[in-house]
C-alpha cells in the first residue's frame, strides 16, 4: 500500500457521523466494512447511530463486554466473509492483536481516531530477566538503539500465557514481542548491563507497523488535527502517504470552531507541565490550581480529568464536578457541561523522548502530540463542540503553551493567567545543558539536511581512486611505534601496486611531534588484534616527557589535494578507527564501556595520567575506512550518546556542581586530529589498560552508524540566554540584526562572487555575520553555501571550514 486515507478534521465537526453514513452506504451495496474505535464507549455510541439509519445492514459488535475471547471472536465473524453487506464494529486493542486478518483484501476500514503509535514496557527484573532475555536477541541499529529479535517463538507464546503467576510480569512483553504488527527496540547499554547483572530494569519501545493496515480494499483514518500525530510524522517519514479522503471532507460540519469570543481560557505556570512539576512540595501546585479553578467556576458544574493517580485524593470535593473518563476521544455524553478542568500531566519519560527523537519525532513535536493535542481532544467533549452553543465557557488548563495551542484552534478566545496564589515572578533558570536549537526540532531537521547533503557528496568520493598517495610504511605490525627499522616517507608518490591497499586499509599516519605537517610513516594495513597487540606493546615504553613520544593521526593524508596545507582535513584520503581523548571529565573507563557495550573499546593512559585523576585515550577498531565527514559524523553521535548517558558537560563547571562532564576533548572530533601513542604515565600510579572486548563487543560499524544516525547538537556547551523581568516584560539576549545580514549577503553575491575577490569578501561576510548575532549553525550554512557560488568553490569551501574551525568556541549563539 503506497497511501493511507485520511480525514483531517476539528473535533465536532462530525467526522464520526459522516464514515457511520458511509458505512452503512457500502454495506447496503453488498460490501463489508470495519469500524475500528478507541473505547466501548464509542462503540456503543456508532452501534445507535448505524441501527438508527434506514434501510437498516447487518450490525456486529464485538469487544469485552459481549465476548469472553475478544480476538477469536472476531476472527470468528471475519472468516464469515462479506454476506452481501456488514458493518463489523471493534476496538483497536482487538484489530492490533489479531494474528492474521482472512480475506482482508474484502474489507474496507475505518479507523475513528488516531492510533497511538508507539508504547513503552519497563520490565523490572534483575534476577530473572533470563526468562526473557534468553529467548530473544538485541540487533544493533546505530549507536543507541537495537531491534529486539525473537530467537524462540514457542517460548514467548508459553511465557505470554504462563501458567506460573509469578512470570505474568512478564506477560505483556511477551504478547508485544509475538505480534506482527510491532517493531520492539531497547537501549543497547541498559539490556546489555541487565545481562552483566549491572543493571535492575529494561524498557523496551514498540513502534506499529504500518503493514498492519496494508492489503485492506480501502483504509480511512479520522483524527482531529491529524497532521500533528506521531503516527503521521513517523509514518510519513517511513514513506508512507497520507491522502485526503475527500468523499468524508465534504460531509464535515465546519472546518473553523465558532464562538470563540465565548471561550475564556485559565492557565497556571509559564512552564511545561509534567508529574515532576505536578508533584513537588506535596503537589503543591495541583492542589492550587484545583483550588483557584473551582473558583473561577463559580460554582456552576464542569467536568474534568487528572491522572489516574490523583483522581482520589479529593481535589474537587464538595464541587458539583464529574470527572471524565482517561480516553475520552469522540464522546459526546458531557457535550452539555460549560466548563472543563485539565490537570492531567502526559508527557512521556526522557528515555522515550531521546527515542521517539531517533525515530523522528523531536521533543518539540512529542509535547504537541502527547500533552496538548490531548489537551484539546478532552476540553472538545464539552458544549465548545456545539456551533449552536452561545453559553459562555471556561476552561482550565496547567501550563500556558496549552493555552496558546488552544486559544489558536479557537479564533476569538482569550487567554488568561489564573490566579494561583504562587509566586512565579522570578523566572528560574534551568539546570542542565541548553539546546542548541530554541525549537528542538531544528536540531533534527538541521541533522537530516546535513546527513542528506553529505551522502551525495561523499559517495561520489569514497568511489574514486586517488591520484596520488604521498607516505608509505613498511609492515611493522609490533615494532612501528619506535622501532629502528621503520621507514621514513620520502614525499614521493607510491607505486600503483601500493596505491589500492594502502588507500582502502592503512590504519592512520605516524607524525614525530605536534607541530609536524608531514607524517614519517603510514601504518600498515593490519588484522585489530594485531594492531591493539602493537598498541599495547607500546604501551610498556617509558619517556622523561610526552613530547618524546611519537604520536598517530587515524587519516592518511594527500599532500596534493590542497595547496594550502598538507594535514588539514582538506588532505584526509580517509580515516581507519576512531580516537578520542578523555581529559579530566567525572567518566571512568568503565562508565564508558558500560555506555557502549555493543562495541570494542581501547582505553590507556595518557603521559599526565595520575590515580586522583585519571586520563586517557580510546581507540575503538572500525568495519571501514572512512571519510573526514564520516568519521566527523560517528565521533559526533558517539558525544551525543555520551551526553544522554548523564555525562553533560564538556569539562566540569563549579557553577553546576550537580552535572556531571564527560572530559572528552572537543578540540579532537576530526579525522586530523593527533594522540599520542602509547606510553607508561610520568605518575606511575595514573596507568590505564583496559581492552573491553568479547561478548557482543565488536568494531563500529559504520554503514550501521551512519545508516541509524541519530540527531547530535553541532554546537558546544552553550549558556543558558539569561532572562530578566520587570513589570511583567522578559527581556533576553539581543535577536539577530536581520537587515545587517541581508546587506551582507547582497554584498557577497555582487562582489564576493568575481574572480579575485573571494578570499578578502568570505572573511568580511563571516564577521559580518557574527556582528548580527547570527548563530554558529547558522552562519555555518550561510559561509558554506556563500563558498559554493564563489569563482573559485574549492578553495572558498577550505577557507570557510577553517574560519568556522576557528571560530567556533568564540562564536555568539
Amino acid at each position: 500500500m503506497s497511501h493511507i486515507l485520511k480525514v483531517n478534521a476539528l473535533a465536532g465537526a462530525g467526522k464520526t457521523y459522516s464514515a457511520v453514513r458511509h458505512a452503512r452506504s457500502l454495506a447496503a451495496a453488498g460490501q463489508a466494512v470495519i469500524f475500528v474505535l478507541p473505547t466501548l464507549s464509542l462503540c456503543g455510541e456508532v452501534e445507535v447511530a448505524l441501527r438508527s439509519l434506514t434501510p437498516t445492514v447487518i450490525v456486529d459488535v464485538i469487544h469485552s463486554a459481549v465476548a469472553g475471547s475478544v480476538v477469536q471472536a472476531v476472527l470468528a465473524a471475519l472468516s464469515q466473509g462479506p454476506q452481501n453487506g456488514r458493518i463489523l464494529v471493534v476496538t483497536w486493542s482487538a484489530f492490533v492483536r489479531l494474528p492474521f486478518f482472512p480475506n482482508r483484501g474484502a474489507w474496507t476500514v475505518f479507523i475513528d481516531e488516531i492510533p497511538q503509535i508507539y508504547s513503552a514496557i519497563e520490565v523490572i527484573a534483575p534476577e530473572t530477566h533470563t526468562y526473557l532475555t534468553d529467548h530473544i536477541e538485541l540487533r544493533p541499529e546505530g549507536p543507541q538503539y537495537g531491534r529486539v529479535v525473537v530467537k524462540s517463538p514457542s517460548a514467548l507464546k508459553k511465557l505470554a500465557d504462563p501458567e506460573d503467576a509469578a512470570l505474568q510480569v512478564f506477560a505483556s512483553t511477551a504478547r508485544s514481542l509475538l505480534s506482527p504488527n510491532l517493531s520492539g527496540y531497547a537501549s543497547i547499554a541498559s539490556y546489555e548491563a541487565l545481562l552483566r547483572g549491572n543493571g535492575k530494569k529494561l524498557t523496551l519501545f514498540f513502534l506499529l507497523r504500518p503493514k498492519v493496515l496494508f492489503g485492506f480494499k480501502r483504509v480511512t483514518i479520522l483524527g482531529a488535527n491529524f497532521h500533528n500525530s506521531l503516527l503521521y510524522k513517523i509514518w510519513s517519514a517511513q514513506g508512507i502517504q497520507f491522502v485526503e479522503d475527500a468523499a468524508l471532507a465534504k460531509r464535515l460540519r465546519y472546518k473553523e470552531h465558532a464562538n470563540g469570543q465565548l471561550i475564556r481560557i485559565y492557565y497556571a505556570t509559564e512552564r511545561h507541565w509534567s508529574k515532576r512539576l505536578r508533584d513537588q512540595n506535596d503537589r503543591r501546585m495541583l492542589k492550587a490550581i484545583a483550588a483557584s479553578a473551582a473558583v473561577v467556576v463559580g460554582g456552576e458544574p464542569f467536568v474534568w480529568i487528572a491522572n489516574k493517580d490523583v483522581m482520589d485524593i479529593g481535589l474537587f470535593h464538595g464541587h458539583p464536578a464529574e470527572p471524565l473518563p482517561q480516553v475520552s476521544h469522540g464522546l459526546n455524553s458531557y457535550s452539555h457541561f460549560d466548563n472543563i478542568v485539565y490537570l492531567s500531566a502526559r508527557l512521556p519519560p526522557p528515555d522515550q523522548y531521546r527515542f521517539l527523537g531517533w525515530r523522528g519525532a523531536d521533543p518539540e513535536a512529542v509535547r504537541l502530540a502527547v500533552h496538548q493535542e490531548a489537551v484539546y481532544q478532552t476540553v472538545m467533549r464539552c458544549s465548545i463542540r456545539d456551533p449552536d452553543s452561545r453559553s459562555m465557557k471556561k476552561i482550565v488548563v496547567p501550563d500556558r503553551s496549552s493555552a496558546e495551542h488552544l486559544q489558536a484552534l479557537l479564533p476569538g478566545s482569550t487567554v488568561q493567567k489564573l490566579d494561583t496564589g504562587m509566586d512565579e515572578s522570578a523566572v528560574r533558570k534551568l539546570r542542565g545543558r541548553k539546546r542548541r536549537f530554541d525549537d528542538s526540532s531544528a536540531r533534527s531537521r538541521a541533522h537530516r539536511a546535513r546527513r542528506n547533503a553529505e551522502i551525495s557528496r561523499l559517495a561520489a568520493m569514497m568511489t574514486a581512486e586517488p591520484n596520488e598517495i604521498t607516505t608509505i610504511g613498511e609492515d611493522v605490525a609490533s615494532s612501528w611505534v619506535r622501532s629502528g627499522h621503520q621507514k621514513r616517507c620520502s614525499g614521493n608518490p607510491l607505486e600503483e601496486k601500493y596505491k589500492k591497499n594502502v588507500a582502502q586499509k592503512s590504519r592512520g599516519s605516524l607524525f614525530p611531534h605536534l607541530k609536524a605537517t608531514r607524517p614519517i610513516a603510514v601504518v600498515p594495513e593490519m588484522a585489530d588484534d594485531i594492531f591493539i597487540a602493537a598498541l599495547k606493546k607500546a604501551h610498556k615504553e617509558k619517556f622523561l616527557q610526552k613530547e618524546d613520544n611519537h604520536l598517530i593521526c587515524p587519516a592518511v593524508f594527500d599532500l596534493m589535494l590542497s595547496g594550502t596545507t598538507t594535514r588539514g582535513l582538506a588532505n584526509v584520503l580517509y580515516a581507519n578507527g576512531v580516537w578520542i581523548d578523555v581529559d579530566a571529565g567525572d567518566m571512568n573507563p568503565k562508565d564508558l564501556a558500560a555506555i557502549f557495550p555493543q562495541l570494542r573499546i581501547v582505553v590507556f593512559n595518557s603521559f599526565s595520567s595520575t590515580k586522583a585523576q585519571p586520563r586517557y585515550r580510546v581507540h575503538i577498531p572500525t568495519t571501514r575506512t572512512v571519510s573526514a565527514a564520516e568519521y566527523g559524523s560517528i565521533v559526533d553521535q558517539f558525544i551525543q550518546v555520551v551526553r544522554d548517558s548523564g555525562f553533560s558537560l564538556a569539562k566540569r563547571d563549579p557553577a553546576r556542581p550537580q552535572l556531571k562532564a564527560h572530559g572528552v576533548d572537543m578540540t579532537k572530533r576530526h579525522a586530523a586530529s593527533l594522540f599520542y601513542l602509547p606510553c607508561q604515565p610520568g605518575d606511575r600510579s595514573g596507568k590505564i589498560w583496559k581492552d573491553f572486548r568479547g561478548g557482543i563487543r565488536k568494531p563500529l560499524n559504520v554503514d550501521d552508524w551512519l545508516e541509524h544516525a541519530i540527531p547530535v547538537e553541532t554546537a558546544d556547551y552553550e549558556a543558558e540566554p539569561i532572562q530578566h523581568q520587570s513589570a511583567g516584560r522578559t527581556f533576553e539576549q539581543p535577536p539577530v540584526d536581520q537587515a545587517r545580514v541581508d546587506q551582507a549577503l547582497q554584498r557577497w553575491n555582487a562582489i564576493g562572487v568575481l574572480p579575485g575577490h573571494g578570499d578578502a569578501e568570505l572573511y568580511f561576510l563571516s564577521q559580518e555575520l557574527r556582528r548580527a548575532r547570527v548563530s554558529f549553525y547558522e552562519a555555518e550554512q550561510m559561509l558554506l553555501a556563500a563558498a559554493r557560488a564563489a569563482s573559485s568553490p574549492q578553495d572558498r569551501f577550505r577557507q570557510a571550514k577553517a574560519i568556522l574551525r576557528a571560530g567556533r568556541r568564540s562564536w555568539s549563539t
